[in-house]
């Protein structure tokens, strides 16, 4: 009981253990809530940072390659994405989706399905 007594006066121990349970869980509330203000921050500079194009991502010279290699290497025919990236030797990532998308946007005339064909 000693050391109890001793915790009292020196303030380590408090006295009342409900009160003191309910101050840390209004800092927890106040410290999520100042989380989440900082959360809407960023999230509200990331929206404003989204540039949108008025004109494709890739030149029209990169983008003709999407019809070119279905052409050479397939003949015109229906061809499965994989494919035109290995003949392009690109990956399949944001530089494949981006090449596709400006030969779409310039007007090439593919078929975009599931596997990408030129339109007579």
């Amino acid at each position: 009981m000693e050391r109890e007594d001793m915790h009292r006066q020196l303030g380590i121990l408090d006295e009342n253990p409900k009160q003191m349970g309910q101050e840390e869980q209004e800092e927890q509330e106040e410290q999520e809530e100042s989380e989440e203000q900082q959360n809407s921050g960023e999230k509200k500079r990331r929206e404003k940072s989204k540039v949108k194009r008025p004109f494709p991502t890739y030149i029209l010279e990169d983008a003709i390659k999407i019809p070119k290699v279905i052409r050479q290497f397939n003949g015109g025919n229906p061809w499965s994405p994989d494919d035109i990236a290995k003949a392009l030797e690109i990956g399949k990532g944001n530089e494949y989706y981006y090449l596709t998308a400006s030969s779409r946007d310039y007007g090439c005339r593919v078929r975009f399905e599931s596997h990408l064909s030129l339109l007579p």
